[in-house]
């Protein structure tokens, strides 16, 4: 951190600013102060080391910058990375409010989900089920498809707390929709053929195995 400080008091104009107007150059300059901070933090994030983007994180709130949902979403992978769930609910709430400034759509559903995914303590379990069930809640209400990553990590989520009754209920809900409704990927029929020894109730597991045969047929079947 300390090569952080040394950096960040660094962040002057140089002399070829020095007749431009002072309200000018403190823009310029809050902006320059600005991508320092996202691209530190971006750099931080790519090396994994989420604990000193964290930090960075709140170093740049001090300069109190107008947050984006950019920001917001940059704070969630932050606090997932560390299973920190009551910061990343926080964010959650922010990006989830319906009078908030933020619209649901595909990319932010799906950086939702996959965050989500990172929660894999037992005891936040049933709170994960929760919160992604009112992702999907809201995607119904206004009418957002599914991503290849999202579709996944809501069946992984749903998998992982043993709801399989639901995972074939979705399975179902598109076999026989709309291609534009969901765009799966190979990985999740495998997720599923791995995990379903999982699934002890005979009735649900054979409704789940006829469920993924008709879904793999529609959507992974070139013949």
């Amino acid at each position: 951190m300390k090569f952080f400080e040394q950096l960040r008091k660094k962040i002057v104009l140089n002399k070829s600013w020095a007749t431009v107007p002072t309200a000018d150059k403190q823009g310029v300059l809050r902006t320059i102060r600005k991508d320092f901070y996202d691209g530190f933090i971006t750099d931080l994030m790519t090396f994994d080391a989420f604990a000193l983007a964290e930090i960075v994180m709140s170093e740049k709130l001090k300069e109190k910058f107008d947050l984006t949902q950019a920001d917001e979403v940059i704070a969630l992978n932050v606090y997932s990375a560390q299973k920190k769930l009551p910061e990343y609910k926080e964010k959650y709430e922010i990006l989830m409010d319906p009078k908030g400034p933020y619209k649901l759509d595909e990319i932010l559903a799906s950086e939702l989900g996959a965050t989500l995914m990172a929660f894999d303590h037992e005891s936040d379990a049933n709170e994960r089920l929760t919160l992604m069930e009112r992702i999907r809640n809201k995607m119904l209400d206004e009418e957002v498809g599914y991503t290849a990553d999202l579709f996944h990590a809501v069946v992984y989520v749903n998998g992982e707390a043993q709801q399989w009754t639901e995972v074939a209920a979705l399975l179902k809900q598109f076999r026989g929709g709309s291609t534009t409704s969901v765009k799966p990927e190979m990985k999740t029929v495998t997720y599923i053929r791995q995990n379903m020894i999982y699934c002890f109730e005979n009735s649900v597991k054979i409704e789940l195995q006829d469920s993924l045969d008709a879904f793999e047929q529609r959507y992974f079947s070139y013949h």
